[in-house]
C-alpha cells in the first residue's frame, strides 16, 4: 500500500465528523463555561470524548476488518458493539464519576456528538456507491 492512497469511506466518515464536532464542541465548552463554570466545561467535554471515543472504536474496527475481506465487516462491527455494550455496562455500574461532570452539559455533550456522528455518517454513507441498493443495472 503506497503513502498516497486513497482513504476509505471510514477514514472519510471519520474526517467529516471531526470537522463538524470541532466547531460545535468549541462553542459549546465556552457556552458551559460561561454558564456554569468548570463543571459545564467539563461535562460537556466529558460526553463528547466519550461518545466520540465510542463511535471512533467502529471506524478503527472496520477498517481493519476491511483489509481481511469487505464481509468481514459486518462481522466485525456486530462483535464490537457486544463487547461495547458488556464494557459500558459494567463501566455505568462499577466506575464512579466525579459529580462535577454528572451534570446536563455532560448529557448534552453525548446527544450532540451523537446526533453530529449520525447525521454526517448518514451524509458521507449516501454519497457511497452501494452496488446492493443501487437502483441502475
Amino acid at each position: 500500500m503506497s503513502a498516497h492512497s486513497t482513504p476509505t469511506q471510514w477514514k472519510n466518515i471519520l474526517r467529516f465528523v471531526t470537522k463538524l464536532c470541532i466547531p460545535l464542541v468549541l462553542a459549546g465548552t465556552m457556552v458551559g463555561a460561561i454558564i456554569d463554570g468548570w463543571a459545564g466545561m467539563l461535562g460537556l467535554l466529558s460526553g463528547f470524548a466519550l461518545v466520540y471515543l465510542w463511535f471512533a472504536i467502529d471506524i478503527l474496527v472496520a477498517q481493519r476488518a476491511e483489509k481481511k475481506a469487505l464481509s468481514e465487516v459486518a462481522r466485525a462491527l456486530m462483535a464490537t458493539y457486544i463487547i461495547k455494550v458488556l464494557i459500558g455496562f459494567g463501566l455505568l455500574l462499577l466506575v464512579p464519576l466525579p459529580r462535577l461532570i454528572l451534570n446536563g452539559w455532560f448529557l448534552t455533550g453525548a446527544i450532540l456528538t451523537v446526533l453530529l456522528w449520525l447525521g454526517g455518517s448518514m451524509r458521507i454513507i449516501m454519497k457511497m456507491r452501494i452496488l446492493y441498493f443501487d437502483a441502475h443495472d
